[in-house]
């Protein structure tokens, strides 16, 4: 019922809370101290802000493309996969595909990918 997936929500919030919001506070930083001219970051500190949380999205959805996959595969099936947990959904999919091994758990990451810049840079 209503938890059903809960397990990868809870750890994608956590993922994305402990990677995001740092990571877009870093790049800002480093894009206005290190890369650009500190005349020019001030100048153009919406700019900075945008590329920013563009970065931190990505950053966020190298962690968040498995959880993501996990809980929609616990949602659409859980008979299957509601009793093995978290580990046991990735190490699933994750064997699906002997060619692709861990890799089939990144499926989803353009599409998730191209949401979450659009969400971090606005």
């Amino acid at each position: 019922g209503f938890t059903l997936g809960s397990e990868a929500t809870i750890a994608g919030y956590f993922w994305y809370g402990l990677s995001v919001y740092p990571s877009y506070s870093f790049f800002k930083w480093y894009l206005g101290h290190s890369v650009l001219d500190p005349s020019f970051a001030m100048a153009h500190a919406d700019g900075i802000a945008l590329v920013a949380g563009a970065i931190a999205a990505v950053f966020a959805s190298v962690g968040l493309t498995p959880l993501e996959a996990c809980r929609i595969r616990t949602v659409a099936e859980p008979e299957v996969y509601r009793d093995i947990g978290l580990s046991g959904t990735l190490g699933v999919i994750a064997a699906e595909d002997a060619s692709m091994g861990w890799k089939s758990l990144y499926a989803g990451f353009p599409s998730l990918l191209t949401r979450q810049v659009i969400f971090g840079s606005a």
